[in-house]
């Protein structure tokens, strides 16, 4: 295979991948734990490309995408390490610095995009009033332009860093300064972790969950809340769901795994929440007045978390169905709408990015470790055989289906809570289990966390005891180990971003090394 034929078949692989990320299902193939594997394969440095794409995962693993905030796409930045590395002929920890250039640059462009998509929503409105819309048209062009984003992304990366690799001669201190900064990057990720599940279980005191401030608050529930005129209640809808409300509720299930297609920042989800609350409307409003009404009703802005979508459709339904029979009015109905869209979010947020997520990732890096790999820690390559493809897709394998286990089952029973909620139950959000899955999260977390940093010094004391290092350098070693480790602190109280602290590691290592500080010695 040619360089310019793994360039181009990157960008293919970046640009499937990265419907995953937001448009599609968010099932997490678009991690870069997973995607590193494919993209090295691609690049003919399967071995390089898992390891950078779990060092991309463990800096961006905290990096949430709240609101109309943009973190830096590992993806992205995995696809140019790759290349730069299998076709360009960047060392390692070259091509992962190189890579997290182009991780920053496409949250500019996925920036851009987005502003984009806020001028469909007055035509798409226009469709709704003259009873014409097609999604399929609309969802496609948003495909459309994340999938030659990221792929042209990925063909200008090869192509520079092959100019790059032809033009500018090898630098002896830059080399040897991205090497040390590259080396302390497990270090500061692991710590991360750590330092961030500890302050969440300090914090079980104080926290309160969003359901129990939901509970106390008066504008959230109140009179002629919507759940009450409901089919049935929370204990029946916990044993059984008729025929007919079953095959509704599969419907708006499916649907809602294309939530966020067509995300902008004007109006958010709303595109994905229109299509997945269509089988309802046409349910509830047979009238074509009525349900163009209902349709631009559930076209104004939508922001929740796309996992607890669910919920919301679901309380959503029940009012409109409650509204639709004059029990509740339109400003109440826009109110409840409001306060359940932010719960939702606010318990997504969470539970998913904030804990399953690093948690997830962190069950597939043990899946490496029983598999007896821990090449991605000290480059154990130099001492330890190499891992099989088999034991390398195991840990990105493990890692989806925690997350998606968790994330289907809860888009399922979060939409029959939702649609079956009432009042005393807060429209069904304190009946899922999210606060009890929150709490064994933080302590699953930081242990987990714990037992990562034991096997990392326990590693660095075997990897050197093998390769015969002096005590001295040993004793140096250790000290910057546990400098690098404590630092996970403050990068988490001060929340100051991984992909800032990894940049800024890399440039004072570079500053060092043109000092003649021989840095090289002292690389984990």
């Amino acid at each position: 295979m040619t360089q310019f034929t793994q360039i181009l078949l990157s960008g293919l692989i970046s640009g499937i991948l990265v419907l995953d990320s937001v448009q599609v299902c968010q099932f997490l193939f678009s991690r870069p734990f997973f995607a590193g594997i494919i993209l090295g394969l691609a690049n003919g440095c399967l071995i390089e490309g898992a390891v950078m794409g779990l060092l991309f995962d463990l800096l961006y693993s905290f990096a949430i995408p709240v609101g109309g905030s943009i973190p830096p796409n590992g993806l992205a930045g995995i696809a140019a390490a790759s290349i730069a590395f299998g076709s360009a002929g960047f060392s390692e920890p070259m091509a992962f610095f190189y890579g997290m250039l182009f991780a920053w640059l496409y949250s500019l462009a996925d920036n851009k995009i987005r502003i984009i998509r806020s001028s469909w929503n007055l035509p798409f409105a226009e469709k709704i009033s003259h009873g014409f819309v097609s999604f399929k048209i609309l969802f496609l062009r948003s495909f459309a332009a994340d999938f030659l984003v990221i792929a042209l992304m990925a063909v200008i990366a090869g192509a520079l860093a092959m100019l790059i690799s032809f033009c500018i001669p090898h630098i002896a201190f830059i080399e040897n300064g991205a090497r040390f900064a590259y080396s302390f990057v497990p270090v500061l990720g692991i710590s991360s972790l750590y330092f961030h599940f500890k302050r969440n279980i300090l914090a079980l005191s104080v926290r309160k969950s969003n359901f129990a401030d939901a509970k106390a608050s008066d504008s959230v529930c109140g009179a002629g809340c919507g759940g009450q005129s409901g089919k049935k209640n929370e204990s029946q809808s916990a044993l059984s769901i008729d025929d007919s409300d079953k095959k509704m509720l599969s419907a708006v299930f499916r649907r809602l795994f294309f939530i966020q297609a067509g995300w902008n920042y004007e109006r958010f989800q709303n595109f994905g929440f229109l299509y997945a609350m269509m089988p309802f409307i046409e349910k509830i409003y047979p009238d074509p007045v009525k349900r163009k009404a209902a349709m631009l009703r559930n076209f104004q802005m939508v922001n929740t978390h796309p996992v607890m979508a669910s919920l919301l459709a679901g309380v959503v339904a029940r009012l409109e169905e409650n509204f639709s029979a004059g029990k509740i009015s339109l400003q109440r109905l826009s109110a409840l709408k409001q306060s359940v869209s932010a719960a939702a979010a606010a318990a997504g947020d969470r539970f998913f990015w904030a804990r399953l997520k690093p948690i997830a990732l962190q069950l597939g890096i043990f899946a490496w470790l029983l598999a007896g790999y821990a090449g991605w820690l000290f480059n154990f390559q130099e001492i330890y055989s190499k891992p099989s493809a088999a034991v390398l897709i195991a840990g990105p394998i493990v890692s989806i289906a925690v997350y998606s286990f968790f994330a289907v089952s809860m888009r399922w029973n979060a939409l029959k809570a939702g649609y079956y909620g009432q009042e005393n139950n807060l429209f069904g959000l304190s009946s899922l289990p999210l606060e009890k899955y929150m709490r064994r999260a933080d302590l699953s977390g930081f242990f987990f966390s714990v037992a990562l940093i034991i096997e990392m010094f326990a590693f660095f004391f075997v990897k050197n005891s093998a390769m015969g290092t002096g005590k001295n350098l040993v004793l140096i070693m250790f000290v910057l180990m546990v400098l690098a480790l404590f630092s996970g602190r403050l990068l988490v109280s001060r929340g100051i971003g991984m992909h800032k602290a990894a940049a800024v590691l890399l440039l004072a290592a570079i500053v060092f090394s043109a000092a003649g500080v021989p840095l090289v010695a002292f690389c984990l």
